[in-house]
């Protein structure tokens, strides 16, 4: 064979083999662009049912709204013609490769039609719940704020003009205006005073209340006025002379009188600056004692001494046994001369006093003091009888007039602090 001959044979050889790789790639081209897959929007679609897949992998995870009710007013627009058409060669080079074809996908929407449907059900719907501050049991506390069901349609057809999708709309209820935080602030101002407090041991109380601190106009106010009488209300618990006291006479039996000298005075002068330096430093204090201008002994006497005016009699007992008792003259019954009645004890004892007052002074042996204004007990060395109705005419100034001996055995008797019941 000669060299031309070899040369023209390695030609159609190498021509068949060229021929069939040729035939080998187109076929290999034409059965992956038939059956092979393109990548849309992230995901493979079959080349062979582009559409379907589409349709059934794509779009069917595409929604506008989460309550169905409202897609009616809604539809997709999209175009997969130029992926549809692709030819062969291009279609078997997407399944090669795997490169992304993206598709824009995009909806029309029915805006007066689902304005519409959303006004109708707003109709129903409920307003949203501002926060506000309330009354609490002694505080003042939120109320919190709270969500209706009216939907927000300017928010809402904002989003859907921006193709948002998987829209619910109760992600776009109406806000309310107040929320509990913007309340914090005015709440904490409100509770300040609120927390503060003086409390006495008598169990009265000082401190400031829903009607004493209240929010005007988004502002805190106190209204000092209802303030002061709370704080003169829990001292008046302190001032208790001229109270209805209750004891047992000298025959045990239990008896009510009103008045007399037992009992406490608040100093005033002393208390309030106290509670107006505590108030203004908004330091409490619990178990206290207010400052006393006089304080009576906690517990009356074991011996008592009892005065009965109708009776004009006298009795020194404990319990119910009767230590001494005499007839007495007590006060004219008029004004400023009859004796006091209540429950008083012996703040002064004197072995001899002069007893002054207008257009009389006299002097007595035995004097014992029951009111800061001069009545007490002592001898009357005067007095032509005692008890029975002598005090009718011929009454004191207000002291219980005692026979000179036994106004000595009462003086040696008695105490200072014994307490004496008049009635």
């Amino acid at each position: 064979m000669t060299s031309g001959e070899r040369k023209k044979k390695l030609k159609i050889k190498v021509a068949v083999i060229v021929s069939a790789v040729v035939v080998v790639l187109v076929t290999a081209l034409i059965l992956l662009s038939v059956f092979g897959r393109v990548k849309v929007n992230g995901i493979y679609l079959s080349n062979k049912q582009i559409k379907k897949d589409f349709e059934n992998k794509i779009m069917s995870t595409h929604t506008v709204f989460l309550e169905d009710k409202y897609n009616k007013f809604t539809k997709f627009k999209y175009n997969i013609k130029p992926i549809e058409n692709r030819n062969f060669f291009t279609k078997a080079i997407d399944t090669i490769t795997g490169r992304n074809n993206s598709v824009k996908i995009t909806y029309d929407v029915d805006v007066k039609g689902i304005k519409k449907t959303l006004k109708k059900d707003n109709k129903r719907n409920k307003k949203p719940r501002n926060a506000k501050i309330v009354k609490g049991k002694k505080l003042y506390k939120i109320r919190p704020a709270k969500l209706g069901t009216k939907v927000n349609i300017k928010g809402l057809v904002k989003s859907l003009k921006n193709n948002a999708e998987n829209i619910s709309v109760y992600d776009y209820l109406e806000q309310p205006k107040v929320l509990d935080e913007d309340l914090e602030p005015t709440l904490k101002k409100l509770n300040k005073p609120l927390k503060w407090h003086i409390a006495y041991k008598n169990g009265a109380e000082i401190r400031h209340n829903f009607d004493t601190v209240k929010l005007v106009k988004g502002k805190v106010k106190v209204d000092e006025t209802q303030m002061r009488k709370i704080i003169y209300k829990a001292l008046a618990t302190y001032d208790t002379i001229g109270g209805v006291w209750e004891f047992k006479d000298h025959k045990g039996k239990k008896r009510k009188v009103k008045g007399g000298t037992w009992g406490s005075t608040v100093d005033y002068e002393r208390e309030m600056p106290y509670i107006e330096k505590a108030y203004k430093k908004k330091k409490s204090h619990d178990n206290r004692k207010p400052y006393l201008l006089r304080e009576s002994p906690k517990h009356y006497t074991k011996t008592q001494i009892e005065v009965s005016i109708p009776k004009q009699h006298m009795w020194m007992y404990k319990g119910k046994k009767i230590i001494m008792q005499s007839p007495v003259v007590t006060g004219l019954p008029k004004k400023k001369r009859e004796t006091p009645v209540g429950v008083f004890y012996i703040t002064e004892k004197k072995p001899g006093k002069y007893l002054k007052g207008r257009g009389y002074k006299t002097w007595v042996d035995y004097w014992m003091r029951l009111t800061p204004t001069g009545v007490g007990f002592h001898d009357a060395p005067w007095q032509p009888t005692f008890g029975g109705t002598r005090y009718l005419t011929g009454g004191s100034h207000g002291c219980i007039n005692l026979p000179p001996a036994v106004a000595k055995k009462l003086y040696d008797k008695t105490e200072s602090g014994m307490t004496t019941f008049i009635h």
